[in-house]
């Protein structure tokens, strides 16, 4: 079965239940809290209120999606303002690997700027190195939100678990650094790791690996 997920439901769910201190989110210590959408169909619920909330609880939220999320215009309505900046439409779902790409370009001075006066104490030469990649970005907390729903072709959700491979190798991950979290959404949302779980490399990828479709609807809103 082909199914739809509500996008809206899987945003209102990282609000409310994943970008949380006790569940290791840090945005009290000025760190960078970010959330990365992939999406395929539209939505079956509103995503334009719950994408809303989270952004007003201070996260960033890019998103990339194939063409039906795009012609739905359900990109633009998740993204952190301005929409050129943080939506990524994709012919297909093979082009997540340039979207890592992109997405480095964009996280790493998004990280960078973000950061408090406080955390001046940053060395002056740690901020000016983001041309070198995020080796620079100091603390990140990062959650990817993946669309498991029936809608997503088995080989499609293994493109999407390499993307997420590929783009945790650009930080330096660590329990004081960046870190992962992901969420996997249908018609159910389950949390497949949170942030604090794993603090290595290693770990991280061997927890992607092991991510398996869900399956059945899709609820972007409710994660």
């Amino acid at each position: 079965r082909r199914g739809r997920a509500k996008a809206g439901a899987a945003l209102d769910f990282l609000r409310k239940e994943v970008f949380l201190p006790e569940k290791g989110s840090r945005p009290h210590r000025g760190v960078q809290q970010i959330a990365v959408v992939i999406i395929e169909s539209p939505s079956l619920d509103n995503v334009s209120t719950p994408a809303s909330y989270l952004r007003r609880a201070g996260v960033t939220i890019y998103a990339a999606g194939t063409q039906p999320a795009s012609e739905s215009k359900d990109l633009e309505k998740i993204v952190t303002y301005p929409p050129w900046k943080h939506a990524i439409r994709l012919e297909s779902f093979l082009q997540l690997s340039v979207v890592g790409n992109k997405l480095k370009k964009k996280l790493c001075p998004e990280m960078l700027s973000g950061m408090p006066p406080l955390m001046s104490f940053i060395p002056e030469s740690t901020r000016q190195s983001t041309q070198e990649g995020c080796e620079s970005v100091e603390k990140a907390d990062i959650y990817f939100l993946i669309d498991g729903s029936g809608s997503i072709k088995p080989n499609d959700f293994i493109e999407m678990k390499d993307f997420m491979k590929e783009v945790i190798k650009m930080f330096h991950i660590g329990p004081d650094r960046v870190r992962f979290g992901v969420v996997q959404y249908s018609d159910k949302i389950i949390s497949q790791f949170f942030l604090t779980q794993y603090a290595s490399m290693a770990g991280l990828s061997a927890a992607i690996d092991n991510i398996q479709q869900v399956g059945g609807g899709t609820t972007t809103g409710k994660a």
